[in-house]
């Protein structure tokens, strides 16, 4: 598990490729990526900076579309979590 609040904070060099992979490449993530990613936003869905009344909602979500691991599924996620005021990118 990442313990941060941002993925540019991550010290261990294996974030920070995924991510920007994610946000500025139409390429595919492989496995490995995908779960590194998940793991991140986990983080953002259930942190202690996540809150409000919609909170169980995106966390529904997340399992939903992050765990099928695809990119639009992902992204469908974040533009979700921007709508209730949390920005994990």
């Amino acid at each position: 598990m990442f313990n941060l609040v941002y993925w540019m904070d991550d010290v261990s060099g294996n974030l920070a490729p995924v991510v920007e992979k994610f946000l500025l490449t139409e390429e595919h993530l492989d496995d490995t990526e995908r779960a590194t990613l998940a793991e991140y936003l986990r983080n953002w869905a259930y942190g202690p900076f996540a809150g409000g009344s919609n909170l169980e909602f995106l966390q529904a979500k997340f399992t939903e579309l992050v765990a099928q691991g695809d990119r639009n599924s992902i992204e469908q996620w974040c533009l979700q979590a921007l709508d209730l005021g949390i920005e994990p990118f």
